[in-house]
């Protein structure tokens, strides 16, 4: 079916790269040069009319039926109603803001309503940054269902949002999907080599409210699934439901100890340096020997992170202490464990089962620490089961 692609702004570390519209018409392309000014972003109003009748004048060219329109970008567009017509923002380096783009495309539909939708079954993929007062640099994307339910995932130290990419690809099917990178990790800068628990919370939320989300359920691994615990007992009123994989609520004296090891090797050898005990800590061998791509890609995820990131995210995890007020939580919570992880051992994350009302823990097995990529169909079944209310 012919249509026409809104694909808004593409942002980056560096800015915006591409902006405005991508259409592919029964056959006839019209170039991205005809809707934005040189290579740059758009800042002259007066040709904002002049493309919309560029537009209109292509569209009645076509031969036979109208086009469809796709809209395949954030549609949250309600706010340009309250500027007059016509007028559109012109800053669209703005993170969290609507973007040039997206005013132009609620300008366009608005103006030529007969033209018949495509479904809108996906959001735009292109990752956005939101900027943290300490200097951080937070990459997000929203990918997914447009109008529905919207999941957080809160990713491992050393990784980034790939190691979601099998859960999401099946859950996007029925849910909006919020993935970002933990600062100094993937797409993400980390401001400085320090960094809490309440910090690695408060730039989930800086997300959600740049992808202009209240609430959401939040599914996290390691890293991610403390931060998770930390948010559900300090901001109850953002998360619906929490799902913690291969986590633990506390770091006693020895494991503290153990991650100021890690912060002197990171110092003397990089991240490099911890690349190869990193995978012999998250999968066995009969996995890695088993899964030899999924195994490279991992080792390029993790000496892909800064080691200031790194340092960060391990301080933060010394700092962890939250296992006493697990009693607290007032939201529904799935634990999930790996029968051989020994970073987040089973009996620890049952007895964290226990201590949280309402909640409870399934156990995999086998399973390493990085359960999202060794027990992905597994880990995706209980999830739909628990976010259904099963």
């Amino acid at each position: 079916m012919p249509g026409v692609r809104i694909v808004g702004v593409m942002q980056t570390l560096g800015g915006v790269r591409i902006l405005g519209l991508e259409p592919i018409l029964m056959g006839v392309r019209i170039v991205r040069e005809d809707f934005r000014s040189g290579t740059g972003p758009v800042h002259q109003r007066s040709c904002k009319l002049r493309r919309v009748a560029c537009v209109k004048q292509r569209l009645e060219q076509l031969p036979g039926r109208a086009p469809a329109v796709q809209v395949l970008a954030k549609p949250e567009i309600e706010r340009s109603r309250r500027r007059r017509p016509g007028h559109f923002r012109t800053h669209p380096g703005q993170v969290g803001g609507e973007s040039w783009a997206m005013d132009f495309a609620a300008y366009f539909l608005a103006q030529y309503p007969s033209l018949p939708r495509l479904e809108r079954s996906r959001m735009n993929q292109v990752p956005a940054i939101v900027n943290r007062p300490d200097g951080s640099r937070i990459a997000w994307r929203s990918t997914g269902q447009a109008e529905g339910p919207t999941i957080a995932f809160s990713n491992s130290l050393g990784a980034n949002w790939s190691m979601w990419d099998a859960v999401v690809e099946a859950l996007a099917e029925d849910y909006r999907i919020l993935n970002y990178d933990t600062r100094g990790h993937g797409r993400s800068e980390a401001g400085s080599a320090t960094a809490t628990l309440a910090d690695l919370a408060a730039d989930l939320f800086a997300v959600m409210d740049a992808a202009e989300v209240e609430r959401c359920d939040l599914v996290g691994l390691s890293l991610g699934g403390m931060t998770g615990l930390h948010a559900a007992l300090r901001h109850p009123e953002r998360i619906r439901r929490l799902v913690a994989c291969n986590c633990r609520a506390q770091v006693d004296e020895s494991g503290f100890k153990a991650w100021e090891d890690r912060i002197a090797a990171l110092r003397a050898g990089g991240v490099k340096l911890l690349v190869r005990p990193t995978i012999e800590r998250w999968f066995s061998g009969a996995f890695q020997a088993a899964q030899p791509q999924m195994m490279e890609q991992v080792r390029a995820m993790i000496a892909g992170n800064s080691e200031r990131g790194y340092e960060a995210c391990v301080r933060a995890i010394q700092g962890l202490n939250l296992q006493a007020e697990l009693p607290h939580i007032a939201l529904p919570v799935l634990y999930v464990a790996g029968a051989q992880d020994l970073g987040a051992p089973a009996a620890e994350m049952q007895r964290m089962a226990e201590l949280t009302p309402g909640s409870r823990c399934e156990v995999l097995d086998p399973c390493g620490h990085i359960a999202s990529m060794e027990r992905s169909a597994d880990l995706i079944g209980l999830l739909r089961g628990f976010l259904r209310g099963d």
